[in-house]
């Protein structure tokens, strides 16, 4: 790899001592690093907006911005089980179903509720809440 250094760089170099440089460059690195976290402030600002006005739906939404720019926004489902409901129904059960699916940490892996009979679905639902798990954004150029 070579790197090239500009007439004006070598003027830098020779010119300043190395505390100068120091000083230079912590000031630039500070300065980037407060714009930085306004960005990133902003930017989490903006994803709840975008996802307030987005439907409430699990699935894949995309957003045309530009001509060949999308933003596409994934929203998967998360599965969060009441642990004393669970043990309640799984204690108060003589149906193996709901011991075979149920881990030992009072959960259900989405796959196995899923795959369980409508009637285990039903009763197990009961200690389900489906909420939205962490919402991801790409951008996407459509270009080539």
């Amino acid at each position: 790899m070579t790197i090239q250094i500009h007439e004006h760089d070598v003027n830098y170099l020779t010119n300043r001592t190395k505390e100068m440089r120091l000083t230079d460059n912590a000031e630039r690195l500070a300065e980037l690093i407060k714009r930085s976290e306004v960005i990133k402030e902003e930017i989490t600002d903006l994803k709840e907006i975008v996802l307030s006005d987005l439907p409430e739906d699990f699935e894949e939404h995309t957003v045309s911005i530009a001509l060949d720019t999308m933003l596409v926004i994934k929203t998967p489902q998360k599965y969060d089980w009441d642990k004393e409901r669970l043990a309640e129904i799984v204690g108060a059960s003589e149906i193996d179903e709901y011991k075979d699916v149920v881990t030992n940490s009072l959960s259900i892996a989405k796959r196995d509720f899923d795959s369980a009979t409508a009637e285990a679905r039903a009763v197990l639902s009961d200690a389900l809440t489906i909420k939205r798990g962490t919402t991801t954004f790409k951008v996407v150029n459509t270009d080539g």
